[in-house]
């Protein structure tokens, strides 16, 4: 079991590598990725979001991808930026998932392996490398989470107040990121029973209500059009069917280490290991509540629970307590999951349409000439 862990660690970055295989597409979606970039140069040219120019989100990804425009970097750059961050949530996902198996001091190797092993089914995941591969807001986002969750899972604690600014700092690049909070709190009440859980669920609550009330109010008192950008803009949507959301949730659930995490989270809110039945809760609370909860749905709005999910598959298969069948078994799981997601991607890279997208100026001046006057 000790030599897994470096062997899955490799898996983990080879199976996030295959995504830079897309950095360089020229491919620029219109409505997602090529709005934040445009946006970006806007304001790296002095022009204000909300302003002058409409923007659907708060405006943490704007002012993020503008200083790397004004350092230089193209659309490309930039994603590769990402695709660095990516890396960067690997490793804090995985020191994560050891922190919540509380590890003796002879059983870290066996966490070690178990934490990478949910590294490698995200990397592997279209959804997580979809948002490491362009310039989208969810990894921002993903990262500032988990900064948050680790403060509730940090020896010495739960840090619930901490917690609750991080996701309100999430928050300023997704609104969305406040779905986190009822997850956070089942994470507590289960992790720390719930006279504890109530306790921590309260500060936890006023952390993220204080952070995310002062950046927003100060945004929206001034700029003019923020609140009826980002909030009014997405009340507008249609509301989704039920046909629709059970159609998405099992679009998402074609992954294999999504049904293996859906099996693990369901086992695992049993377990007698405190933290990791209330992971497990948590990526059940937070999967209902966007089946349930969100007025519009598509497959991103699965991203902010997503690793946490496929990390209870990991943690299913690290119950196994066999020394030497249990390290082959969570071998050939990783490489058999890496494999399967590779294939998947593959009819992505299609080369041939991406020769038809325009180049990133182009672009750029064509969404210029078709947006309409000021917001």
């Amino acid at each position: 079991m000790r030599a897994l862990a470096p062997a899955l660690v490799v898996l983990a970055l080879a199976a996030h590598g295959w995504g830079l295989a897309l950095v360089r597409v020229p491919l620029i979606n219109w409505y997602d990725e090529g709005v934040y970039h445009a946006s970006a140069v806007r304001a790296a040219e002095g022009d204000r979001p909300y302003r002058d120019y409409f923007v659907a989100h708060p405006p943490g990804v704007v002012w993020f991808n503008a200083l790397w425009v004004r350092l230089g970097l193209d659309l490309v750059g930039i994603r590769a930026v990402y695709w660095g961050l990516g890396v960067l949530y690997l490793v804090l996902l995985a020191r994560f998932l050891v922190a919540v198996q509380r590890p003796d001091e002879g059983d870290r190797s066996r966490a070690a392996a178990v934490a990478w092993l949910g590294a490698v089914f995200v990397a592997a995941s279209p959804l997580i490398q979809m948002q490491t591969t362009q310039v989208l807001t969810h990894l921002p986002a993903l990262i500032l989470t988990l900064l948050g969750f680790s403060e509730l899972v940090r020896r010495g604690g739960p840090f619930p107040l901490r917690a609750g600014l991080w996701v309100a700092a999430a928050s300023a690049f997704r609104v969305q990121a406040a779905f986190s909070v009822p997850a956070l709190m089942a994470y507590v009440l289960l992790a720390s029973g719930w006279r504890s859980g109530s306790r921590a669920s309260v500060w936890l609550a006023l952390g993220a209500g204080a952070g995310a009330a002062a950046f927003h109010g100060a945004m929206a008192a001034t700029h003019e059009n923020y609140w009826r950008c980002v909030i009014e803009f997405h009340n507008t949507r249609p509301v989704s069917g039920v046909s629709l959301r059970a159609a998405t949730l099992l679009k998402v659930l074609e992954e294999p280490q999504a049904v293996l995490g859906l099996v693990g989270a369901s086992c695992l809110v049993l377990s007698n290991r405190p933290a990791v039945r209330g992971l497990a809760g948590f990526s059940l609370v937070s999967l209902a509540l966007t089946v349930c909860a969100s007025r519009f749905i598509g497959e991103g709005y699965f991203i902010p629970g997503w690793p946490y999910l496929l990390g209870c598959g990991a943690l299913l298969l690290g119950e196994t307590r066999e020394p030497g069948t249990g390290a082959r078994h969570l071998f050939a799981a990783a490489v058999c999951i890496a494999a399967l997601q590779a294939v998947a991607l593959v009819p992505t890279l299609n080369f041939r349409l991406a020769r038809l997208a325009p180049a990133e100026r182009e672009f750029i001046a064509r969404l210029r000439a078709t947006e309409g006057k000021r917001c």
